[in-house]
Protein backbone atom coordinates (compact mmCIF):
# COMPACT_ATOMS: atom_id res chain seq x y z
CA UNK A 1 0.00 0.00 0.00
CA UNK A 2 2.85 2.36 0.97
CA UNK A 3 4.69 1.89 -2.39
CA UNK A 4 1.43 2.29 -4.32
CA UNK A 5 1.31 5.51 -1.84
CA UNK A 6 4.27 6.44 -2.81
CA UNK A 7 4.72 6.02 -6.63
CA UNK A 8 1.32 8.21 -6.81
CA UNK A 9 3.17 11.29 -5.46
CA UNK A 10 6.39 10.45 -7.41
CA UNK A 11 4.09 10.09 -10.54
CA UNK A 12 2.80 13.85 -9.67
CA UNK A 13 5.78 15.31 -8.74
CA UNK A 14 6.93 14.24 -11.98
CA UNK A 15 3.82 15.78 -13.84
CA UNK A 16 4.58 18.82 -11.81
CA UNK A 17 7.80 18.91 -12.74
CA UNK A 18 23.82 32.35 16.27
CA UNK A 19 26.64 32.63 16.93
CA UNK A 20 28.95 30.79 14.59
CA UNK A 21 32.96 29.87 15.09
CA UNK A 22 35.48 31.54 12.26
CA UNK A 23 38.12 30.41 10.32
CA UNK A 24 40.90 33.17 9.28
CA UNK A 25 42.31 30.64 5.78
CA UNK A 26 44.64 31.74 3.12
CA UNK A 27 47.17 34.32 1.99
CA UNK A 28 44.28 37.12 1.48
CA UNK A 29 43.43 36.62 5.23
CA UNK A 30 39.39 36.09 3.78
CA UNK A 31 37.16 35.06 6.76
CA UNK A 32 34.66 32.15 6.68
CA UNK A 33 32.73 30.41 8.28
CA UNK A 34 33.80 26.85 10.22
CA UNK A 35 30.91 24.24 9.07
CA UNK A 36 30.93 26.50 5.61
CA UNK A 37 32.57 23.84 3.85
CA UNK A 38 31.44 24.65 0.14
CA UNK A 39 31.79 28.41 0.87
CA UNK A 40 28.98 29.58 -0.16
CA UNK A 41 28.72 31.74 2.54
CA UNK A 42 26.00 30.57 4.72
CA UNK A 43 25.75 26.82 6.86
CA UNK A 44 23.29 24.59 4.77
CA UNK A 45 22.46 21.06 4.26
CA UNK A 46 24.67 20.91 1.57
CA UNK A 47 27.50 21.23 4.12
CA UNK A 48 26.44 18.40 6.38
CA UNK A 49 25.89 16.41 3.34
CA UNK A 50 29.65 17.02 2.00
CA UNK A 51 31.04 15.62 5.41
CA UNK A 52 28.15 12.64 5.08
CA UNK A 53 29.83 12.11 1.61
CA UNK A 54 33.36 12.54 2.81
CA UNK A 55 32.81 9.66 5.60
CA UNK A 56 30.75 7.38 3.57
CA UNK A 57 31.63 7.54 -0.32
CA UNK A 58 35.11 9.73 -0.81
CA UNK A 59 37.54 10.52 1.71
CA UNK A 60 40.03 12.06 -0.69
CA UNK A 61 37.23 14.52 -2.06
CA UNK A 62 38.01 17.68 0.48
CA UNK A 63 41.00 19.90 -0.18
CA UNK A 64 43.13 20.78 3.23
CA UNK A 65 40.80 24.19 3.37
CA UNK A 66 37.95 22.30 3.12
CA UNK A 67 39.02 19.82 5.73
CA UNK A 68 39.53 22.82 8.16
CA UNK A 69 35.99 24.16 7.61
CA UNK A 70 34.49 20.71 7.78
CA UNK A 71 36.20 20.12 11.39
CA UNK A 72 33.53 22.54 13.36
CA UNK A 73 34.32 22.08 16.63
CA UNK A 74 38.22 22.08 15.97
CA UNK A 75 39.94 18.59 17.64
CA UNK A 76 41.72 18.05 14.26
CA UNK A 77 39.24 15.42 13.00
CA UNK A 78 36.80 15.26 10.27
CA UNK A 79 34.14 12.75 12.06
CA UNK A 80 30.61 12.08 12.56
CA UNK A 81 30.23 14.23 15.44
CA UNK A 82 31.31 17.46 12.46
CA UNK A 83 28.49 16.21 10.14
CA UNK A 84 25.71 16.37 13.31
CA UNK A 85 27.29 19.43 14.63
CA UNK A 86 26.87 21.17 11.52
CA UNK A 87 23.46 19.45 10.57
CA UNK A 88 22.12 21.53 13.94
CA UNK A 89 23.31 24.61 12.54
CA UNK A 90 22.20 24.38 9.13
CA UNK A 91 20.31 27.43 7.88
CA UNK A 92 18.46 25.87 5.05
CA UNK A 93 18.38 22.30 4.22
CA UNK A 94 19.38 20.13 1.81
CA UNK A 95 16.52 20.46 -0.91
CA UNK A 96 15.26 23.54 0.03
CA UNK A 97 15.78 25.17 -3.29
CA UNK A 98 12.23 27.08 -1.93
CA UNK A 99 13.08 28.62 1.59
CA UNK A 100 10.50 27.62 3.28
CA UNK A 101 11.63 25.23 6.09
CA UNK A 102 11.96 21.90 3.70
CA UNK A 103 12.09 20.39 0.50
CA UNK A 104 9.09 21.63 -2.00
CA UNK A 105 8.87 20.64 -5.63
CA UNK A 106 10.90 23.67 -6.29
CA UNK A 107 14.02 21.34 -5.87
CA UNK A 108 13.22 18.71 -8.86
CA UNK A 109 11.92 21.14 -10.85
CA UNK A 110 14.99 22.95 -10.59
CA UNK A 111 17.85 19.87 -11.02
CA UNK A 112 16.17 19.07 -13.90
CA UNK A 113 15.40 22.43 -15.55
CA UNK A 114 19.34 22.79 -14.66
CA UNK A 115 20.59 19.24 -16.49
CA UNK A 116 18.11 20.32 -19.93
CA UNK A 117 20.09 23.46 -20.52
CA UNK A 118 23.60 21.68 -19.62
CA UNK A 119 22.66 18.81 -22.05
CA UNK A 120 21.24 21.43 -24.36
CA UNK A 121 24.87 22.89 -24.45
CA UNK A 122 23.41 25.86 -23.20
CA UNK A 123 24.78 25.73 -19.30
CA UNK A 124 23.06 28.16 -16.64
CA UNK A 125 25.83 30.82 -15.06
CA UNK A 126 26.71 29.77 -11.66
CA UNK A 127 26.64 33.10 -9.72
CA UNK A 128 27.18 33.92 -6.04
CA UNK A 129 24.06 35.89 -4.85
CA UNK A 130 23.60 38.10 -0.96
CA UNK A 131 21.92 35.42 1.03
CA UNK A 132 17.97 35.43 0.84
CA UNK A 133 16.13 35.49 4.23
CA UNK A 134 14.68 31.87 5.35
CA UNK A 135 10.95 32.09 4.64
CA UNK A 136 8.62 31.09 8.03
CA UNK A 137 5.69 30.33 6.48
CA UNK A 138 2.92 27.05 6.56
CA UNK A 139 0.41 25.74 4.17
CA UNK A 140 -0.26 26.00 0.28
CA UNK A 141 2.02 29.54 -1.06
CA UNK A 142 1.23 30.27 -4.44
CA UNK A 143 2.47 32.61 -6.91
CA UNK A 144 0.54 33.93 -10.00
CA UNK A 145 2.62 36.50 -12.03
CA UNK A 146 3.60 38.89 -9.30
CA UNK A 147 0.60 38.42 -7.36
CA UNK A 148 1.45 35.78 -3.86
CA UNK A 149 -0.66 34.08 -1.97
CA UNK A 150 -0.47 32.09 1.27
CA UNK A 151 -3.26 29.62 1.80
CA UNK A 152 -5.69 30.95 -0.15
CA UNK A 153 -5.09 34.84 0.98
CA UNK A 154 -3.57 37.42 -0.89
CA UNK A 155 -0.74 38.87 0.65
CA UNK A 156 -0.91 42.72 -0.50
CA UNK A 157 2.93 44.21 -0.51
CA UNK A 158 1.82 47.39 0.51
CA UNK A 159 0.44 46.39 3.48
CA UNK A 160 3.15 43.61 4.27
CA UNK A 161 6.09 44.49 2.52
CA UNK A 162 8.65 42.90 3.95
CA UNK A 163 6.81 39.61 3.86
CA UNK A 164 5.36 39.79 0.58
CA UNK A 165 9.30 40.43 -1.00
CA UNK A 166 10.48 38.06 0.94
CA UNK A 167 8.18 35.65 -0.60
CA UNK A 168 8.75 37.06 -3.67
CA UNK A 169 12.79 37.03 -3.87
CA UNK A 170 12.38 32.97 -2.95
CA UNK A 171 9.56 31.96 -5.84
CA UNK A 172 11.08 34.35 -8.71
CA UNK A 173 13.94 32.29 -9.92
CA UNK A 174 13.49 31.47 -13.73
CA UNK A 175 16.16 29.58 -16.11
CA UNK A 176 15.30 32.51 -18.58
CA UNK A 177 18.15 34.41 -16.51
CA UNK A 178 20.96 32.23 -17.95
CA UNK A 179 21.91 31.71 -14.34
CA UNK A 180 21.63 30.18 -10.86
CA UNK A 181 22.82 31.11 -6.93
CA UNK A 182 25.62 28.86 -5.76
CA UNK A 183 23.66 28.40 -2.76
CA UNK A 184 20.80 27.11 -4.70
CA UNK A 185 23.13 25.17 -6.96
CA UNK A 186 24.61 23.43 -3.52
CA UNK A 187 21.32 22.95 -2.04
CA UNK A 188 19.73 20.52 -5.31
CA UNK A 189 23.37 18.86 -5.60
CA UNK A 190 21.74 16.43 -2.95
CA UNK A 191 24.29 13.83 -3.45
CA UNK A 192 27.34 16.41 -2.63
CA UNK A 193 29.57 15.13 -5.21
CA UNK A 194 29.69 18.49 -6.82
CA UNK A 195 27.68 18.43 -9.94
CA UNK A 196 24.09 18.40 -10.21
CA UNK A 197 22.45 16.29 -12.48
CA UNK A 198 19.74 13.77 -13.52
CA UNK A 199 20.87 11.39 -10.52
CA UNK A 200 19.92 15.13 -8.10
CA UNK A 201 16.69 15.11 -10.05
CA UNK A 202 15.81 11.70 -9.50
CA UNK A 203 16.49 11.47 -5.98
CA UNK A 204 15.07 14.94 -5.31
CA UNK A 205 11.66 13.49 -7.00
CA UNK A 206 11.45 10.49 -4.53
CA UNK A 207 12.49 12.59 -1.22
CA UNK A 208 9.89 14.85 -1.88
CA UNK A 209 7.38 12.52 -2.61
CA UNK A 210 8.73 10.41 0.91
CA UNK A 211 8.84 13.30 2.79
CA UNK A 212 5.14 14.23 1.47
CA UNK A 213 4.29 10.55 2.79
CA UNK A 214 5.05 12.15 6.13
CA UNK A 215 8.45 10.24 6.42
CA UNK A 216 11.98 10.98 7.31
CA UNK A 217 13.85 13.27 4.93
CA UNK A 218 17.23 11.28 5.39
CA UNK A 219 17.73 7.73 4.42
CA UNK A 220 19.69 6.46 7.29
CA UNK A 221 20.37 7.88 10.75
CA UNK A 222 23.78 10.17 10.84
CA UNK A 223 23.59 10.14 7.27
CA UNK A 224 23.11 13.92 5.36
CA UNK A 225 23.68 13.29 1.88
CA UNK A 226 20.72 11.74 -0.42
CA UNK A 227 21.95 8.68 -2.24
CA UNK A 228 20.83 6.08 -4.86
CA UNK A 229 21.91 2.45 -3.05
CA UNK A 230 20.60 -0.67 -2.01
CA UNK A 231 18.87 1.07 1.01
CA UNK A 232 17.35 3.75 -1.66
CA UNK A 233 14.15 4.75 0.27
CA UNK A 234 12.78 1.47 1.80
CA UNK A 235 9.58 0.87 0.61
CA UNK A 236 10.45 2.17 -2.89
CA UNK A 237 12.92 -0.46 -3.83
CA UNK A 238 10.30 -2.41 -6.31
CA UNK A 239 10.26 0.71 -8.05
CA UNK A 240 14.12 1.34 -8.75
Amino acid sequence: MRTKKVFGFFTAAVMAVASLPILSVGAADSTVLLGDVDQDGVITGHDSAMVSRYLNVDSTMFTEEQLKLADINEDGVVDQTDADLIHEKEVFCIGEFAKFGGITIDAPYAALVYTAYENAGAPLNIVKKDIPPRVNEEGEILKVGDDIYVNGEFIDPVKEPERYQALYVNMSWSPDSGEISELDYNLIDVNADGVVNIDDAEILLYSYSYVMLGENLYQSEGRYDLYKGTDFFPGMRDLV
